[in-house]
């Protein structure tokens, strides 16, 4: 791994800085240990905050210009079926996210026009949780459908006008043109740290809405419990958990690609140093790293020389290197190697 993309997660680690006054009732000073706690605990609010905004856009209907894309011009070679273009949506609508543009139905939702699309202005730091909450959330919600393979296939043979086109046409008429797939800058290590803080709140979420049917959304819940077993065999495979995990493997590359999260070299399936690719990072439990030992890595970063304890990102070289070591593979099976945590 490199640092040579640091430039997202540097600027999205210089946004904390925990009061002193706050953390120590006795004195103007905290601990590192105190002080990484605090700062990884507003790390992850952080990241559930962009979470919650993007479960918002995927459990509300689509816009009209989602809808129309997904239904009406990809070729679905012979019509294709309902749950091919609602699983459309749900990319689409995530790839809208991380490129920070929004869009909704006129009407509150039930307009046949939309609403002016909405920017978000992405600063490195902001990008950073719109690739990672985005990432996660496409691997998590929708990496183990059967057919996901085939409707990115499908969705990224629309050239002409496809989603990257509306995207860009969006975010140019507005002049923000140059934050068109940021998420390129996102390396393995980012992707890795980001996962770990984020934990399990969007897997639990995802369980949760599609526990729900169709309450859970018609994206989401309906999609996994009326549609999947249609088209994927049935419900005793939605239980075999061997079987999600190999399509969510199977659709990983397919997911980097079409979001285009990190660069190609980080997505190759042929790596021959040891370390683990970008797709396997994204989909593999085991590439994360416990919130307490998490805290312990970011003990690095704190600064509490002065009234305020921030993050230093002068020492993300060390905390990445410390991060390489942690999520290589041994025989197979994951370990966990950080020297400095060595009593």
């Amino acid at each position: 791994m490199t640092t040579a993309n640091s430039g997202l997660l540097e600027e999205w680690l210089k946004n904390f800085a925990i009061d002193a006054a706050q953390t120590s009732q006795a004195s103007q000073t905290v601990d590192d240990a105190t002080a990484a706690k605090k700062i990884t605990e507003e790390m992850k609010k952080d990241l559930n905050k962009e979470f919650d905004e993007l479960g918002k856009w995927l459990t509300r209907p689509e816009s009209n210009e989602i809808h129309k894309f997904c239904h009406d011009e990809v070729d679905w070679g012979g019509g294709g079926s309902q749950y091919e273009k609602v699983l459309c949506e749900g990319l689409a609508e995530i790839k809208y996210f991380m490129n920070g543009v929004e869009t909704k139905k006129a009407g509150k939702g039930r307009s046949g026009n939309d609403e002016e699309a909405q920017i978000t202005k992405l600063t490195n730091g902001k990008a950073y949780t719109r690739c990672i909450v985005g990432a996660v959330a496409l691997s998590e919600i929708y990496g183990d459908h059967c057919k996901l393979k085939e409707v990115v296939e499908r969705v990224q043979e629309k050239v002409t006008d496809g989603v990257e086109d509306k995207l860009r046409n969006h975010l140019e008429d507005q002049g923000y043109g140059n934050q068109l797939n940021t998420c390129q800058g996102i390396t393995m290590e980012q992707l890795f740290i980001g996962k770990s803080i984020l934990g399990s709140t969007i897997k639990e979420w995802t369980k949760q809405k599609r526990s729900m049917g169709v309450n859970g959304g018609w994206r989401v819940g309906r999609q996994w419990t009326e549609r999947w077993p249609q088209v994927c065999g049935g419900k005793g495979k939605q239980m075999n958990a061997q079987y999600l995990q190999g399509l969510r493997k199977e659709s990983a590359q397919h997911m980097t690609k079409f979001l285009k999260v990190g660069d190609d070299n980080m997505s190759s399936k042929t790596t021959t140093d040891g370390k683990p690719t970008l797709e396997e990072i994204l989909t593999e439990e085991g590439y994360t790293i416990s919130q307490d030992k998490l805290t312990k890595v970011l003990q690095v970063l704190a600064d509490n020389t002065g009234s305020a304890v921030t993050v230093d990102p002068s020492n993300l070289t060390t905390l990445m290197q410390t991060l390489e070591a942690i999520s290589k593979e041994s025989h197979g099976k994951y370990y966990i190697l950080i020297t400095s945590l060595h009593p």
